[in-house]
């Protein structure tokens, strides 16, 4: 009987523990065990407490001890040969303490803060990369004076990838407007970009004013539609001008509202030599903008 009394108890404690442990194993394609996690409670109350990671031979490779959620007490890693790599301590999910590293012989190669050093990584690395984003728009200004267009909006495209600070990005963001404006003459591309501009970086940096001024302009180009649209005719022609002779407008944009106040002050307000100068402008000052070939029409035909 007293035999039967201490089989009992041992019964109990294995039973509990089996309760209040629990692994979840996902496994590598070939079916060896690849991740491990242990669960500790139960119901509302089971946590994570490690989790263990394994080589595809099924050696060990990590070991992380996990609590509230996060990686919380040791941590170990091991080269594939078996010999430890790293190991360290985690508190909230964050490097603490003493860290140490070997290499796959067991000969230690560095110990100290891990926090410490990376932040000095990280310092290091943002570093590089302001030298990296600068060297990259560098390259691009070069492919701007060779010529080739399409090679300088790609780069600076590659900037804004990069994740370079704001100040460059928004400068890269803007050219990328003003050459659609200017150089591809292509209104729609670049009223797109400076929007861009305006709404992905830090309100009062220049190059985002900048590209607030350009919106402006464009804005007052749908504006003088609207208007002429209302038969305001007369209204419509001094925003137009307005826009045309702004310092600054892009060429495309500027091309368009000289004319199209040229053809009002011609077919609308019956002002020929207005809307002569006006064709005027635009055959001198826009070479490459479509509306060339229309103003040298107009003036052929006045």
């Amino acid at each position: 009987m007293k035999k039967i009394l201490l089989i009992i108890p041992l019964l109990s404690i294995s039973l509990l523990f089996s309760q209040q442990r629990e692994e979840i194993v996902e496994r590598h394609s070939n079916g060896v065990k690849k991740i491990i996690f242990v669960y500790k409670g139960k119901g509302s109350k089971e946590k994570l407490v490690r989790k263990l990671e394994y080589y595809g031979n099924e050696e060990i490779k990590s070991s992380i001890e996990w609590e509230k959620g996060k990686e919380n007490g040791k941590y170990t890693f091991w080269h594939p040969n078996g010999q430890k790599f790293k190991e360290g301590t985690y508190k909230d999910g964050e490097y603490d303490g003493k860290w140490t590293e070997w290499d796959n012989s067991g000969q230690k190669v560095w110990e100290g803060n891990l926090k410490e050093h990376f932040s000095a990584l990280e310092k290091e690395a943002i570093a590089q990369q302001a030298v990296d984003c600068q060297a990259k728009y560098d390259e691009s200004q070069a492919a701007y004076e060779d010529g080739n267009l399409e090679a300088n909006i790609a780069l600076k495209r590659e900037i804004l990838a990069m994740g370079c600070d704001e100040e460059l990005s928004s400068r890269s963001q803007y050219y990328i407007g003003w050459t659609y404006g200017n150089k591809l003459f292509d209104m729609v591309a670049a009223k797109a970009e400076y929007q861009k501009g305006a709404n992905n970086y830090i309100s009062g940096l220049k190059y985002v004013e900048k590209c607030e001024e350009k919106l402006a302009l464009y804005k007052k180009n749908d504006e003088a539609e609207a208007v002429y649209k209302a038969g305001d005719f007369a209204k419509s022609a001094v925003l137009r001008e307005e826009v045309g002779l702004t310092k600054g407008c892009d060429k495309e944009l500027a091309a368009k509202n000289l004319y199209l106040a040229g053809y009002i002050h011609q077919k609308k307000l019956n002002d020929n030599a207005k809307a002569k100068a006006l064709y005027e402008i635009v055959v001198i000052s826009f070479s490459g903008s479509r509306w060339v070939d229309k103003a040298k029409q107009k003036l052929a035909d006045l």
